[in-house]
């Protein structure tokens, strides 16, 4: 038995790694009998990536069970390893997370809990989860965390991944939602720019910061049905037929609805169905 086996200057062809320590625990010819705990650590010396794994022996179907963590996996760097034409081109990022499950010299069943943060990614030539390419872009320009769930299983010579698409459905649907709110945010700016010209009254400002604040934050959610009601010089705003905001002035309506009415609308095509032309 090899209590402790320590390999520095390890060269690993994987840019997310490159240069490592490895770390070895334990390590034995027959680790089911010696019934140790084999642990594995590979800490990158060219960038911040670690990967810990212990193995255990002593479960009583004699499977190795393999559990562990890793961190600090650089999203860029991992591209660098993959297709362009993949559904999905990380720019920036970084991945940890936790793994478990057991390996066989059979068989592979693994799940991995991933965590992606200061994501920046854009599709590939193929969108990602049967979306086209404009629909993943969209998405993951608003999209810089994720958490999601990757089962491994199957033969061990030939794995097949299994991704947890009802969580990441749900993910990517609140991402269009908002995309969506930022894009309506940037209309209406561009709307009272358009009807007030450069000077903003600061009243016409506050207003606007007041109503752009209905679409921050966890508020909006996809399904959800905005109203807006022009009655008696004031805008009156419904959310699913609730009633949430009142605020007052023609010069407000005429911005607020010149984004869906006006002569250079978003929506050509929609602004002809509200109209009833269509």
């Amino acid at each position: 038995i090899a209590k402790n086996t320590l390999i520095e200057g390890l060269p690993i062809a994987w840019n997310a790694l490159g240069n490592s320590t490895l770390t070895l625990t334990n390590l034995n010819d027959a680790p089911q009998a010696a019934k140790l705990p084999v642990t594995v650590e590979i800490k990158s010396n060219d960038t911040q990536a670690l990967a810990r794994a212990v193995v255990a022996f002593n479960s009583p179907d004699g499977a190795p069970k393999i559990s562990g963590t890793f961190e600090g996996f650089d999203l860029g760097k991992i591209q660098s390893g993959l297709s362009e034409k993949s559904g999905l081109v990380f720019k920036q990022g970084a991945l940890s997370g936790i793994f478990n499950g057991v390996i066989t010299t059979q068989s592979i069943d693994m799940t991995i809990d991933a965590h992606l943060t200061n994501l920046k990614a854009e599709s590939g030539e193929k969108g990602v989860l049967g979306m086209d390419a404009e629909t993943t872009t969209e998405i993951f320009s608003t999209l810089n965390e994720l958490k999601t769930t990757i089962k491994i299983i199957g033969p061990t010579d030939d794995p097949r991944s299994v991704f947890d698409t009802k969580g990441l459905t749900e993910n990517f649907k609140q991402a269009l939602v908002d995309a969506g709110k930022q894009r309506l945010s940037n209309e209406i700016d561009k709307q009272f720019d358009k009807a007030l010209g450069d000077k903003v009254p600061d009243e016409i400002k506050d207003k606007l910061k007041i109503f752009n604040g209905i679409f921050e934050g966890g508020k909006v959610k996809s399904g959800d049905i905005f109203t807006f009601n022009y009655i008696d010089g004031n805008v009156e705003t419904y959310k699913n037929g609730k009633h949430i905001l009142t605020t007052e002035g023609q010069e407000f309506k005429e911005a607020l609805f010149g984004i869906w009415l006006g002569e250079r609308a978003i929506d050509s095509e929609l602004k002809a169905e509200m109209l009833g032309k269509s």
